[in-house]
């Protein structure tokens, strides 16, 4: 053998052991997005996005419509994501869609953390009612995005408060 094919022999070894020493290749770089599900308001019942089975309707005659959209990762719980997501949905973009939010332009947000076994959602500020058809839309709109989210036992507050979750709608004055 001559020496120019000793070299190029002993040099493609030398490649390989600095190739095995760096170890293996690093994992995947995990994506910088990921897909959030949360519920709109059809008003009326009508929307292009019902599906069979058709959503039951509830309060003035609406049904939910899932939506998804891309949002950045985030290290926060999905359910936190989720819920974040749909208030921050503006009125525009919903009517834009043929559908409706009743949270607007107010600055709600949620926050998820684990007490004692179970999930707890806190929202804050209490959301804003525009009046008696606004009230079921706000509970249905947070209640089905959490089932969307989550089968853990959820205890919701407003505020920090399980009562002003309970009472949240209720006009009657006696809610305890």
């Amino acid at each position: 053998m001559s020496g120019k094919k000793l070299f190029l022999i002993a040099f493609s070894f030398v490649l390989i052991g600095v190739g095995c020493a760096k170890g293996p290749p690093p994992p995947p770089t995990p994506s910088a997005t990921a897909e959030a599900a949360y519920v709109l308001t059809a008003l009326n019942g009508n929307t292009a996005y019902d599906r069979a089975p058709v959503p039951p309707q509830f309060g003035c005659e609406d049904r939910l419509t899932l939506q998804r959209v891309i949002v950045p990762r985030s290290s926060r719980p999905a359910l936190e994501t989720h819920l974040n997501t749909m208030f921050a949905v503006r009125a525009a973009d919903a009517e834009k869609l043929g559908l409706h939010t009743p949270f607007g332009a107010q600055d709600i947000r949620a926050t998820v953390t684990q007490e004692d076994g179970k999930t707890v959602v806190d929202i804050s500020p209490q959301p804003v009612s525009a009046g008696t058809c606004a009230d079921p839309r706000i509970r249905k709109m947070i209640e089905e995005t959490i089932k969307l989210s989550t089968t853990d036992e959820v205890e919701i507050r407003v505020e920090g408060s399980t009562k002003t979750w309970r009472c949240m709608g209720d006009m009657s004055g006696r809610c305890r």
